[in-house]
């Protein structure tokens, strides 16, 4: 199984949908909502349709909880029980006051995602609030999310795994134990890169995932990770026009070829096809019936294509790629 960290944005969807169904049979992502939108009825038909037959965890995030006393059964009602026994609901441990109400919709446990600063206490804190309502831990997925990783503080991560994974004896207990993080760089470390070169960048998050398992080999654990965007969410800033970019996955690392930004015609067919050309030659470039996204990728590049999308497209390429990347390094 594997567990992608995917807002629930459109791009994000797409990807999910454009996936090969053997592929997505093999992913229980980990859907993160920060609005039900202005249109409750749209909301809930994306969600049907795309979700609809695999499971997945579903995060609500800070907004709705704020906003909600009962944000889950708010997301029920909105579904009118559409997705019921498909999802765990996911609970930040500083947002546990929502325990209850995510128990009484789910039929099929639950999840706690701990952060990395988070996790000295969370184990202890975890299991005081299952025994409170009488969960065993056997109904509990635990996330640990190290978020955004530096290959500098490798020693530190060394630590606070065997430490928190080693050293728990609670931590047979959960059901799944799911290990997340990124390493893939900032919008600063990327702003400098010339147009139309590939710049490679190591995929960390596959190292600090084997040292947790060669660590801890009696546990089952399940990889997961933000795909080829990282962490980080850049807003709209006026007078900025981004860059156009491709971010495609390799077993190792991450191949990131920029082009120009869009007033200078970013998105214009020639120039995205210079793009793709930058990836179809790569040793590692798939093949066009490996994914939706290869496809997409080598029409282009062949001249086939007469639009190059949007901006938004191209997320859907990053994740449709990635996804099915880790799948199909993980089968073989």
């Amino acid at each position: 199984m594997y567990s992608p960290i995917m807002n629930w944005k459109l791009g994000e969807k797409n990807a999910i949908a454009y996936l090969a169904p053997e592929v997505r049979a093999e992913i229980m992502p980990i859907i993160c909502v920060d609005s039900f939108g202005s249109n409750p009825l749209k909301f809930s038909d994306s969600m049907s349709k795309i979700l609809h037959g695999g499971p997945f965890y579903l995060y609500l995030g800070d907004a709705l909880v704020e906003d909600e006393l009962k944000p889950y059964s708010e997301f029920e009602t909105l579904m009118n029980g559409q997705l019921r026994g498909q999802y765990v609901p996911v609970i930040d441990v500083s947002n546990h006051f929502i325990f209850s109400d995510a128990l009484s919709v789910s039929t099929n446990g639950l999840a706690f995602r701990v952060r990395n600063e988070e996790f000295e206490d969370a184990l202890g804190f975890i299991g005081f609030v299952c025994d409170e309502y009488s969960v065993e831990l056997s109904q509990i997925d635990l996330i640990l999310d190290f978020e955004k990783i530096k290959p500098e503080n490798f020693f530190t991560y060394r630590f606070v795994v065997r430490e928190f994974l080693s050293s728990n004896e609670s931590i047979k207990s959960f059901r799944r134990i799911i290990v997340s993080s990124t390493s893939f760089p900032s919008f600063t470390e990327l702003s400098s890169i010339e147009a139309y070169q590939v710049t490679r960048f190591k995929r960390y998050e596959l190292e600090l995932f084997e040292l947790c398992r060669s660590q801890n080999p009696d546990l089952d654990l399940v990889y997961s990770d933000y795909g080829p965007f990282g962490t980080e969410t850049l807003s709209p800033i006026p007078g900025m026009s981004p860059n156009f970019k491709i971010r495609y996955t390799t077993d190792i690392d991450y191949a990131y070829i920029r082009g120009v930004q869009l007033k200078k015609g970013g998105l214009e067919l020639d120039k995205v096809k210079r793009c793709c050309d930058e990836v179809v030659n790569l040793n590692e470039f798939k093949g066009s019936d490996f994914s939706w996204a290869d496809n997409f990728i080598n029409r282009i590049s062949s001249g086939e294509n007469i639009s190059a999308g949007n901006l938004t497209t191209w997320v859907t390429v990053g994740w449709n790629h990635h996804i099915t990347q880790i799948i199909n390094k993980k089968s073989g």
